[in-house]
């Protein structure tokens, strides 16, 4: 294996979240990671990544506001086969007014923005912390764990009536899960037996329209975790004495085999990485994490993952120790709770890396981070989410390049860190809507959203406020490209600013620079960059999106502008466009110019001063956020692409 990219400690103390279930993997290797903030408030969040790269940050609203003491904490996060991001949260109270809420809540996985949040029957705590423990997706919605009781909510985000699942009086349930394909839970309780004076720890298993049925393990062993396989089977997690291992058991609960996890030849195990370093892969393999010291020392301290297939053979993915620096003391351990997950031949973890000091833990101290582990010849997708996967891999591969425009740089709020750095990607710039709300055949999925407010066709080239090249978003497998730059280049923002300011008629300075760059600089910049877009993206289709007229039309009463300047701001657009248009038939077959001024255009009668314009006004503290298309405008930018495609 190889360690593809790691998500960081954050800004301001923001950490990953050590703990279980606080990690979800897309179909497309997209992590959804929980993180803890500072101790003083301690604040949850959710953060979106992928390859390293921070796409946005989520949270959830107290939906009664003012009346928790603290954010809401997340309990348990999974993705839904609808593809959004659902989990179990809960608020503590701040008087007695204000009780203590559990509930079922979800964020959109494009944008990370909240959905409803679904009060749960029972609230409060009990001996175990939390009433919610677990979110688990079945084939129609999700299921949560509250109280003793499992309740079902459909996609739609209604409480099943007829399938809510109580455990007996005697016993309390502890963890559950179930298997998406056939709706089969599996469950364990802790029971007291007044006979023995101890607790006892049983498996069951149901199937929709059945009756519960015992599983028995052998021997004197205590379990501790279950993992179901796609099957119908489970993987029962167990310790007997000092010993921990795992037991794979068919759907007719049989056992099929157990494999001992304490052991390691010419090793020490530290950790047996139970109950929650496993995870089942939708082949039925099992991936277990171990933390262990090749010798009986703790200075040469490692993680391993091994891979045991549904007859019980064993494959090595990943040893931390090929990481190393070699250096006496270099230690890899993780959390005894270590989140972890899986997509499209990956495996994530959680993992801490120490140098110069021997460790034996893995908490904020030591910062933790999110490994990829790639090439580890399995290929396989986290199982529960087999539906979303299949259904995302119909869709087409959308990357977005470009500049302001197609940033959305007038329609504040933006996704973090472009609100930081000044590349400000609007949630509502055209690439959300064309994913989100229009939707064209086949409808597309938006990998890579990297348009910078105020690029020039050399920064989607090299980079700019700290990102990388635009083009690096690029690769074989991307089907469909769009990008509008081009206007920066020509010192479009300057010449705007001076038809308020001062003049930008024909005769102006800021007209002829403009007009200049037009003719002599701005083709072979724009036609080296297309001819490099298709060089990183071979296989895509690229259309190339020019500018609307801001301006309205001479005639048209405008406070600032007077006729001679739209005419002159009318002309440079045009020339603009037909700049873009001719790059784009010069580079060849693959590209396609989409034309803002033709007369079917949606933003024609739409300009500055209209009855209904689609861009802001000027403001001189604003300038940034002046003339740019509003949500209107870029929603008009959207069904012209969606027109296109």
């Amino acid at each position: 294996g190889s360690i593809l990219s790691t998500i960081p400690r954050e800004e301001n103390e923001w950490q990953t979240h050590a703990c279980v279930n606080s990690i979800v993997t897309g179909f497309d290797n997209t992590n959804y990671v929980v993180q803890v903030g500072p101790a003083s408030s301690y604040p949850y969040r959710v953060v979106a990544f992928r390859n390293g790269t921070k796409l946005w940050i989520g949270s959830f609203p107290d939906p009664e506001a003012g009346c928790s003491k603290r954010p809401a904490r997340i309990q348990s996060m999974a993705m839904g086969q609808d593809g959004n991001i659902y989990a179990a949260v809960y608020w503590t109270y701040k008087s007695e007014t204000c009780p203590e809420r559990d509930a079922l809540a979800s964020l959109d996985p494009s944008t990370g923005n909240s959905g409803p949040v679904y009060g749960l029957p029972n609230t409060g705590s009990s001996s175990r912390g939390p009433n919610i423990s677990e979110v688990q997706p079945y084939k129609d919605g999700v299921a949560v764990l509250n109280g003793n009781e499992v309740f079902y909510y459909n996609y739609k985000g209604e409480k099943e009536s007829g399938k809510t699942f109580t455990a007996t009086s005697e016993g309390t349930i502890i963890e559950f899960k179930i298997v998406p394909a056939t709706g089969r839970i599996y469950w364990w309780y802790q029971v007291y037996n007044p006979e023995a004076k101890k607790w006892e720890k049983l498996l069951y298993y149901r199937n929709p329209e059945g009756s519960n049925e015992e599983v028995e393990l052998s021997g004197e062993k205590e379990l501790i975790g279950i993992d179901t396989i796609p099957s119908n089977g489970v993987v029962a997690k167990w310790k007997e004495g000092s010993t921990k291992g795992f037991t794979y058991i068919d759907e007719e609960g049989s056992e099929v085999y157990q494999k001992v996890l304490s052991t390691e030849t010419e090793a020490v195990v530290q950790d047996a990485g139970l109950p929650y370093g496993l995870v089942v892969d939708d082949s039925g393999n099992v991936i277990v994490r171990r933390m262990i010291d090749q010798t009986s020392g703790d200075n040469d301290r490692n993680i391993v993952v091994d891979s045991f297939s549904p007859e019980g053979t064993k494959t090595r993915l990943f040893n931390s120790s090929s990481f190393g620096t070699g250096e006496v003391v270099d230690a890899f351990t993780s959390t005894s709770s270590l989140p972890q997950s899986i997509g499209e031949g990956h495996v994530y973890l959680t993992l801490c890396h120490v140098e110069g000091e021997i460790t034996s833990g893995c908490n904020s101290a030591k910062e933790p981070v999110v490994v990829s582990i790639s090439d580890i010849g399995l290929g396989n997708y986290d199982y529960p989410r087999s539906a979303i996967f299949s259904a995302g891999l119909e869709q087409s591969s959308y990357v977005a390049l470009g500049d302001s425009f197609a940033s959305g740089e007038g329609v504040p709020d933006f996704i973090p860190p472009s609100d930081e750095n000044g590349c400000h990607r609007s949630y509502e710039a055209h690439p959300w809507y064309l994913t989100l709300s229009l939707k064209p055949e086949p409808p597309l999925r938006l990998d890579a959203f990297v348009a910078c407010s105020g690029a020039k066709t050399i920064d989607v080239e090299e980079g700019m406020n700290g990102e990388q090249a635009q083009l690096n978003s690029l690769n074989s497998d991307t089907d469909i490209v769009t990008i509008s730059v081009g206007g920066n280049d020509i010192g479009f923002r300057n010449f705007a600013k001076e038809c308020f300011v001062k003049t930008c008629n024909s005769s102006s300075p800021a007209y002829e620079y403009s007009m200049e760059q037009i003719e002599l600089f701005l083709p072979e910049s724009l036609e080296d960059l297309y001819k490099e877009v298709h060089n990183h993206a071979e296989n895509a289709e690229v259309y190339v999106v020019g500018y609307p007229q801001v301006a309205p039309e001479p005639g048209i009463e405008c406070a600032f502008l007077i006729d001679s300047e739209k005419e002159a701001a009318r002309e440079v657009v045009a020339e603009l466009d037909k700049a873009i248009e001719e790059a784009v038939e010069n580079t060849g077959a693959g590209s396609v110019y989409i034309d803002p001024l033709s007369e079917e255009s949606p933003f024609v009668g739409h300009e500055l001063c209209t009855e209904e314009s689609y861009f802001n006004w000027f403001e001189i503290f604003e300038i940034g956020y002046s003339l740019h298309p509003n949500s209107l405008g870029q929603y008009a930018y959207s069904e012209l692409i969606a027109e296109a495609l």
